[in-house]
């Protein structure tokens, strides 16, 4: 087999056109469509957005932040007994909870709010909630859900930049 057929095997099979397929319409339908717009002056900056987004993420980035603060306590003070690993899978969750609790507040200033706002939000639920789990119980059974929970944290940020 030489190499113009091994390239073929590899990358023009169905299994490749169908993952390319997938990923097309899962993120046409996160993302919004891209439009022609006029250029228009610029508003004046209105605090207004920050107290009544439409998805109200700053109420989300507040009740986020609340909670990294009260797990932040329970793992500084009742969770004494647990191993150099699982404390320090403790803190990479709380680091990240807090982190992106206050990333969410930066959210309704993006240009897609709801996307970025979703994704970071979910992405925070699955990261941290999977390595506050792991941290908490010392078992893995929901450590296979963190990277997707990172992926989708990274397209947040992206998203904001959009």
């Amino acid at each position: 087999m030489g190499f113009s057929e091994s390239f073929s095997f590899i990358y023009k099979n169905q299994v490749i056109y169908t993952l390319q397929d997938c990923t097309k319409y899962a993120f046409s339908y996160i993302m919004p469509q891209w439009k022609k717009t006029e250029t228009v002056p610029a508003a004046p900056f209105s605090t207004k957005i920050l107290r009544c987004s439409p998805t109200s993420l700053v109420r989300v980035a507040g009740l986020f932040g609340a909670s990294a603060v009260i797990l932040g306590a329970i793992g500084a003070h009742a969770h004494k007994d647990a191993t150099p690993e699982q404390k320090k899978i403790f803190e990479t969750a709380n680091g990240y909870h807090f982190i992106h609790s206050v990333a969410l507040l930066g959210v309704p200033m993006s240009r897609w709010p709801r996307t970025s706002g979703a994704l970071l939000t979910l992405g925070m639920v699955l990261f941290c909630g999977s390595c506050y789990h792991q941290a908490f119980t010392n078992e893995k059974k929901f450590s296979a859900v963190t990277p997707w929970g990172g992926t989708l944290l990274i397209a947040g940020w992206l998203a904001m930049v959009l």
